[in-house]
């Protein structure tokens, strides 16, 4: 599965970064995206329109929130939410702004 419907791209795992998040993992379990930021916040992920989900948190008193993907030459670069942008880490990693 893609990370992305609009993409080809078979990624199935991103690390993402940012200075006062921390590191954020998006992954693949069951044909189902999950995204996770430390063990407070995580959930399942659900394609909303183009390159934005909406993320069903585990823990249902966060509600949901909307997300996206920047990208750059066809791959995931980077994940927005909440005024954060989150750079794709990729090896020795990359900085993050928000």
């Amino acid at each position: 599965m893609a990370i992305l419907p609009s993409r080809a791209s078979n990624t199935a795992h991103l690390n993402l970064l940012d200075p006062l998040v921390g590191l954020a993992v998006v992954t693949e379990k069951e044909g189902k995206l999950r995204a996770a930021a430390g063990k407070q916040y995580g959930g399942e992920l659900e394609h909303w329109q183009y390159d934005t989900f909406r993320i069903h948190n585990d823990k249902r008193w966060q509600g949901t929130d909307q997300i996206s993907f920047t990208i750059g030459d066809g791959v995931p670069r980077a994940l927005n939410i909440a005024g954060f942008s989150l750079s794709r880490v990729s090896g020795g990693g990359e900085s993050a702004t928000h």
